[in-house]
Order: C-alpha cells, then sequence, then structure tokens
C-alpha cells in the first residue's frame, strides 16, 4: 500500500510539471502567433495604401483601453484627417477589427492610450501623425507566460519583431 501511495505521488508531481509547461508553452505560442499575424496585417495594409486600394489611404488604429485582455487594432481606409478615437473619429472608415484575446495585452500603446500606424496612399511607407516619417513601436506582452515581442515599423517600410 505504501508502494502504491509512492506511486500516485509521484505520477500528480509529473503531471503537475506536465500541465504547468504546457500551459506556458501554449501561452508562449499564442504570443508568437498575434505577433506574427499582426506583422502580416500591417505588411497587407502598407501594400493596400502602396496600391491605393479602392483609392483609398490604409492605416491601423491601435487601442489599448484600460484593463485587460480588451486591448484591439483596427485596419482603416479612407482619408487620414487627425488622431481619434476610432476609425470613423480619424476620417475613414473601418476594414477589419482584431482583439488580442485572453492572456494577451499592448504595453506599448501604453494601457488608456491609442496609436496609429498611417501608411502614405503613393508610397505605402509609415508616417507618424503629423505626416513626418517615423519609426513605430508596438509590443504585445503575454500576461501568462511573461514574454513580450516588439514590433518595429521603420520609415524605410521594413517590419521586423
Amino acid at each position: 500500500m505504501v508502494e502504491l501511495i509512492i506511486v500516485v505521488g509521484i505520477i500528480a508531481i509529473m503531471a503537475t510539471i506536465g500541465v504547468s509547461d504546457y500551459l506556458s508553452t501554449r501561452s508562449q505560442k499564442r504570443l508568437e502567433l498575434a505577433a506574427e499575424v499582426l506583422v502580416r496585417e500591417l505588411n497587407l495594409t502598407m501594400e493596400r495604401s502602396r496600391s491605393q486600394e479602392d483609392g483609398h489611404q490604409w492605416w491601423i488604429h491601435f487601442d489599448n483601453p484600460d484593463g485587460s485582455n480588451n486591448d484591439l487594432y483596427t485596419v482603416c481606409y479612407g482619408t487620414y484627417t487627425a488622431p481619434g478615437a476610432d476609425c470613423a473619429a480619424e476620417g475613414g472608415t473601418e476594414s477589419k477589427r482584431t482583439i488580442l484575446g485572453a492572456g494577451l495585452d499592448f504595453t506599448e500603446p501604453a494601457s488608456g492610450t491609442t496609436k496609429e500606424i498611417i501608411f502614405t496612399k503613393s508610397t505605402g511607407l509609415p508616417v507618424d501623425a503629423d505626416g513626418l516619417p517615423a519609426t513605430t513601436l508596438v509590443t504585445i506582452k503575454s500576461t501568462a507566460a511573461g514574454g513580450s515581442k516588439t514590433i518595429t515599423v521603420n520609415p524605410n517600410g521594413s517590419i521586423t519583431f
């Protein structure tokens, strides 16, 4: 009976280690996937602006409201006028909205703020809200695994993470 209790105890310890390792790996994979999807969306939006798809300028609006698990980004098109609360306030129309999901939050833009990455209509190169070339950072953090991914959009159009 003592041997059986020892074996059950060892199995329980191994199962606990395995489950925690699985959950950590899953959270890391979720973070990597979110970063990869955002990079693809940035590249696609840059190309849409460069080709003047539907005759419009394109940009991405990042929103980091206070709280967790509610961060999102929206692909917008139209004529960008000025920073605002959403696509319509900035002079455009919403094309696609993506919520980061459980366990993921933006750390850049900071909590309670928004940010835009605007692509010029003819060249597709990124500019800031004043129309000047700028390097823009977006950071996604995994609240469960503790890691983060920083995506850098450079003035020359290169996007890295």
